[in-house]
């Protein structure tokens, strides 16, 4: 799944407000004090394949690229050659946008999303598959280990 300079042309990492903060922290600030987001691939046997950590308030969207690409380097069998990985991915609302879903057709990836209910569903690239949408508390299950 080799992913090139051109599959990349997506919207930018979220900046943090305190120039004094550096960028690989990802402790951020909400209402509620700190938090940080743990976004993870895995496969549909809980094994995962790469993590990445945002602050708290960046949206979950700027995470997609960092978390495909630290997957990409990873996935690669005895011989050093790439594991084309994965088939489907599935995510909550916050992940979905226009871009997400033209990002990952390209990578031969089919996107398991659930639109949003202000928008036109028979507008999208790709139905949404409920039932591969079920396997996404796979997931969920593992963030509940790690925690």
């Amino acid at each position: 799944m080799a992913l090139s300079p051109e599959q990349l042309d997506v919207p930018p990492e979220a900046e943090k407000k305190d120039p004094d903060e550096p960028a690989d922290h990802a402790l951020g600030r909400s209402r509620g004090g700190f938090s940080t987001k743990i976004h993870i691939l895995c496969d549909g046997y809980c094994h995962p394949f790469h993590c990445h950590l945002t602050v708290g308030q960046a949206h979950e969207s700027t995470a997609l690229v960092p978390l495909l690409q630290g997957a990409d380097e990873l996935l690669i069998d005895g011989d050093e050659n790439p594991i084309p990985c994965p088939v489907a991915l599935g995510g909550d609302k916050g992940y979905r946008a226009d871009w997400i879903d033209e990002f990952l057709l390209k990578l031969g990836i089919t996107p398991v999303i659930p639109s949003k209910e202000n928008e036109d569903r028979d507008a999208r690239p790709v139905e949404f598959d409920r039932d591969a949408y079920k396997r996404r508390n796979i997931v969920e299950r593992l963030i509940g280990w790690i925690k």
